[in-house]
């Protein structure tokens, strides 16, 4: 099997909305964003505090360098609001990446949290639309899938907004804030449906205000 090729920079750009992977100098914007958030209230971990985010951009950049997972800075404003990643890359078999795909073959996308001041739907699709359309037109990947926990209802109802399709429960799947196991919700989307996805979502208002 071959790992995803590393680029040195990805910058995706949707109106006021951008994504670009972490660096160590971002790490002063992600303890800000993170500030305005009460506490853990989720099952993805926040970086509380200037220490927590330096270390968040280490583990980032290490993780980057091992194809394992390409976590990316959330702007908006042309301010950090918060980070997602891409992660649980399935690498292409050698025989796929000989036809020039160095690209994972399918992929996950998580570990997303927003400051409170930009939970909002058009920053939320924005988001989204941007990792969908980079995994499926730029990696061509084969299968995008989201995940999270049974009892996070909000999350569960902005993944199934989005056109993906739901695929079950796992138990026992998430790491809650306190240490204890929960069980998710399994999201995902296919190559083939990817257009009539990205149609809907091009039609969307909310991606309209993102555009401005």
């Amino acid at each position: 099997m071959t790992a995803p090729e590393i680029p040195e920079q990805v910058d995706l750009r949707k109106g006021e909305v951008s994504l670009r992977l972490l660096v160590m100098r971002d790490a002063a914007g992600l303890a800000a964003a993170a500030a305005e958030r009460r506490g853990q209230d989720g099952a993805v971990p926040v970086p509380f505090g200037l220490e927590a985010a330096y270390r968040t951009t280490t583990i980032a950049y290490h993780q980057l360098r091992t194809a394992t997972r390409y976590t990316f800075a959330i702007r908006w404003q042309e301010r950090i609001v918060g980070s997602t990643s891409y992660t649980g890359m399935v690498a292409r078999p050698i025989a796929a990446s000989a036809l020039e795909r160095s690209g994972p073959l399918a992929v996950e996308i998580g570990h997303t949290w927003l400051a409170h001041s930009a939970h909002r739907p058009d920053v939320g699709i924005a988001v989204a639309f941007l990792l969908l359309q980079y995994a499926f037109e730029t990696w061509q990947v084969q299968r995008v899938r989201m995940r999270c926990a049974v009892r996070d209802g909000h999350a569960a109802q902005a993944i199934a907004v989005l056109g993906l399709r739901r695929d079950g429960i796992l138990r026992g799947d998430v790491a809650d804030a306190d240490g204890t196991l929960c069980d998710s919700l399994v999201y995902s989307l296919l190559a083939e449906e990817w257009p009539e996805v990205r149609c809907d979502l091009q039609s969307r208002r909310e991606l309209h205000q993102a555009i401005g």
